[in-house]
């Protein structure tokens, strides 16, 4: 019974990462760093329009890098956090 159950929890982590894998992309999202007149971060489409609005205290050196872009927010606290975006 336990090399069943392993069989199986086994099935569902390689599974799962391949599906993960899918949707982790080496290409580029096409999205753009640009900064405003307040010294938030946001990003741009290829085209010049706005994606995402300047809401962020800093981005990452690769954004959107494997279609994620390290971003850093200032929480209600005052405490600077860093997190992971999509493009949407």
């Amino acid at each position: 019974m336990r090399k069943v159950w392993y069989s199986v929890l086994l099935a569902g982590l390689v599974s799962g990462c391949a599906a993960l894998e899918a949707e982790i992309s080496d290409q580029p999202i096409g999205l753009y760093p640009i900064e405003n007149e307040r010294g938030l971060w946001g990003f741009v489409n290829a085209q010049g329009q706005v994606a995402i609005e300047p809401q962020f205290i800093a981005v990452g050196d690769e954004p959107f890098k494997h279609g994620v872009a390290a971003v850093e927010v200032l929480s209600e606290e005052g405490k600077k956090h860093w997190g992971l975006i999509n493009g949407t």
